[in-house]
């Protein structure tokens, strides 16, 4: 049961120290993307393995689907094609070896050796993309500063996915966002001019137009307070002393007729 429910990895024998350097350099250093393509191109599919590959969307579902499932299917497919490409060695190697058995020949050391090579180095550059894919998965939940733990070139270095000195990279992060925000102090409320000096931007935004004069609800202009505006306001000039009263009688009879015609 102890067993059954531990978190260990059973591990084999030792295997050449030379092939576990190449596997472990292999998972830990970027992956030469110009010689992955060269390798990708050097196998091909066997005509009769029809499956023996990244299945593409139906264009109906592919339609309707959502940008963010897009986004993660075409990630989905990039690894998909690599595990599948990784495979055809394999076949082709399996395949080799039935025809040998069956003609009674002597296997070929160096074509099986080559095979099973490129094999594992499409197999090891599957693994290095996974890795990657897994972390950009937490970038949503880390804060702004911690999310170049995500990077896509970062090298897993142990049995973590973030590697082993997980806790030194936070503090270090930390402590250059401490040193960051101490040199851009104050920087939000000065700013040097052309001539050494500093303007001060913590003052009220100049403001052109206040909110005298400005249209209210009903096409009112609004010149705070009461409606009322001044004669002067008006172009006239500080001597205006109103209409008669004769005037006023005058316009006033000159209204009614207009409204009665």
């Amino acid at each position: 049961m102890r067993s059954f429910i531990g978190d260990d990895d059973d591990t084999s024998p030792p295997v050449n120290q030379g092939l576990a350097t190449s596997v472990r350099d292999g998972l830990q250093k970027p992956v030469n993307q110009e010689k992955l393509k060269e390798l990708f191109a050097k196998y091909k599919r066997p005509e009769n393995c029809l499956n023996l590959l990244a299945p593409r969307v139906n264009e109906e579902i592919w339609c309707e689907a959502r940008k963010t499932s897009r986004t993660s299917d075409i990630k989905a497919q990039q690894l998909q094609g690599m595990i599948a490409k990784a495979t055809i060695p394999i076949v082709q190697l399996m395949d080799n070896v039935m025809e040998d058995m069956v003609a009674k020949r002597e296997l070929d050391a160096k074509t099986v050796l080559n095979k099973a090579k490129d094999s594992l180095r499409m197999l090891i550059a599957a693994l290095s993309n996974m890795n990657s894919s897994r972390r950009q998965n937490f970038k949503p939940d880390l804060s702004l500063p911690f999310k170049k733990l995500c990077a896509p070139n970062a090298v897993v270095t142990s049995e973590c996915l973030f590697g082993d000195e997980l806790n030194k990279k936070i503090r270090d992060i930390s402590e250059a966002k401490q040193i960051t925000s101490k040199l851009s102090a104050g920087h939000s409320k000065q700013k040097t001019n052309l001539y050494g000096g500093t303007k001060n931007f913590t003052a009220t935004r100049y403001s052109p137009y206040s909110n005298e004069g400005q249209l209210s609800r009903g096409g009112r202009r609004n010149f705070g307070g009461s409606h009322t505006v001044s004669q002067a306001s008006r172009g006239r000039g500080q001597s205006y002393r109103g209409k008669t009263a004769q005037q006023q009688s005058f316009l006033a009879r000159r209204q009614k007729d207009t409204y009665r015609r």
